[in-house]
């Protein structure tokens, strides 16, 4: 085997050194010392999936041989992508599941969409920090109701309709765009139908393109979620054709300075295809990795703007599959009420480690109290220095159940046959020293 015809080596820079990994450390390193409460962050477009690891910051990403099934299902239902084993990574998000796993920073590479939901922080030429207002806390209370929720692996955006519906009784929060059949080239689909595409490629000597296209009716954030066709191989990109003038571009301004409590509303500047002042009409482009299942955010998109989703087949790609494409835009104004409610009833964490959590919660009725993190035995919750039961919501998510008034909260991480572990230890050495002793005699 020739290791650098078949196998690819990895630079470290971008990566682990250079200048882009330095000021993406600096700028995490600022973060830390300016805000002091629990959250979480990640960085577009990832490197690896382990990126949280890679750079010391708490991540929604993880890899790890030890990662239970049902989280990782959990996760990839909701449309992250996923190897369905043990690993979920995080390519693209919504609102909804930002806000819920309590993602409030985003570092962007080269950011190539329009933010209108974050506020930005700071910026460089290639690099941007926003902050996302609606992050929520660690825990939250949720109906008994909640119980009963199941993901499955269909829709992902129904799957975040339903878990939000499920926490705080809001409905319909994506709502779904219409799209239809583009031009192709060298490509056939076995059906006028939309969402599910089952293609053919006519020659499979050369590369094929798919087109399916979408139209904007109102200004919206909006999201596609992509099903790649088995064994893909290829580029993806979505372009956004907006019908605009001199005053509707909306640009940031910014000195370069982090304040990780600065709440200016603020848009990326997009590099569009025509950008004379004159122009009466704009482009962007969004990228996206066609080989992996993911959630594409296209950012804030203005009424009219017409969408076109292309996949571009190397030859090499198998002459026949399926794909699958979603899109949604989301209402804003309901997505703020579920906010509303969830941080209502929301956890104050007063303190955090790897291993010991302290919080304070005041809660009207009684329920269920969720935590963002996922299900595991070692977890021991005290509720008024009170230890009461945990249970797992869809088999992933830590919970307990809580009656109303003020409580006081512990969660406390001690390993599953920890102290089983710790007697054999005690025990074994105990025999060891015997046995010396013994054999010195």
């Amino acid at each position: 085997i020739t290791i650098d015809s078949t196998e690819g080596y990895s630079l470290r820079d971008r990566y682990s050194s250079g200048k882009e990994v330095a000021q993406i450390r600096e700028w995490i390193s600022d973060i830390e010392k300016e805000d002091k409460d629990f959250y979480r962050m990640e960085i577009l477009p990832p490197k690896t999936t382990n990126d949280p690891y890679l750079y010391n910051y708490r991540g929604l990403s993880a890899f790890s041989s030890t990662l239970p099934v049902k989280t990782v299902k959990l996760f990839e239902n909701l449309g992250y992508h996923s190897n369905s084993i043990n690993s979920y990574e995080y390519e693209g998000s919504t609102a909804i599941l930002d806000s819920l796993f309590g993602i409030k920073y985003l570092i962007y590479r080269s950011p190539n969409i329009k933010e209108s939901l974050y506020h930005q922080v700071t910026t460089t030429d290639e690099m941007t920090v926003f902050k996302n207002q609606y992050a929520l806390s660690l825990g939250f209370q949720a109906p008994n109701k909640l119980k009963d929720f199941h993901s499955t692996l269909s829709n992902p955006f129904n799957t975040q309709n339903d878990l939000i519906d499920s926490i705080c009784g809001i409905k319909d929060i994506l709502v779904p765009m219409d799209q239809e059949q583009g031009t192709q080239d060298n490509l056939t689909f076995n059906s006028s139908g939309t969402k599910y595409y089952s293609f053919n490629r006519t020659n499979k000597e050369i590369g094929s393109t798919a087109r399916i296209k979408f139209t904007v009716e109102k200004d919206q954030q909006v999201y596609l979620y992509y099903k790649a066709p088995y064994n893909m191989k290829g580029s993806g990109f979505v372009n956004i054709y907006v019908n605009t003038n001199a005053n509707s571009n909306v640009n940031a301004n910014f000195n370069g300075n982090f304040d990780a409590s600065a709440n200016i509303d603020a848009s990326v500047n997009i590099s569009n295809d025509n950008s004379s002042s004159s122009s009466s009409s704009s482009s962007r482009k969004v990228d996206f990795n066609p080989k992996h299942s993911t959630i594409i955010n296209l950012g804030f998109c203005e009424s009219g703007a017409s969408l076109e989703l292309q996949l571009h087949f190397e030859k090499s790609t198998p002459e026949s599959g399926r794909f699958e494409i979603y899109a949604c835009g989301l209402n804003r104004q309901s997505f703020e009420n579920a906010i509303s409610l969830i941080k209502e009833k929301s956890m104050t964490v007063e303190s955090f480690t790897d291993t010991r959590i302290l919080g304070h919660v005041e809660t009207v009725n009684g329920g269920l109290m969720v935590m963002t993190m996922p299900y595991n035995k070692g977890w021991h919750v005290k509720v008024n220095n009170r230890e009461v039961e945990t249970l797992a919501v869809d088999g992933c998510l830590l919970a307990f159940e809580l009656d109303a008034g003020s409580h006081n909260i512990e969660l406390l991480f001690v390993p599953e046959k920890f102290f089983i572990g710790s007697i054999i230890t005690v025990v074994s050495i105990l025999i060891l020293v015997l046995l010396f002793v013994k054999k010195t005699r």
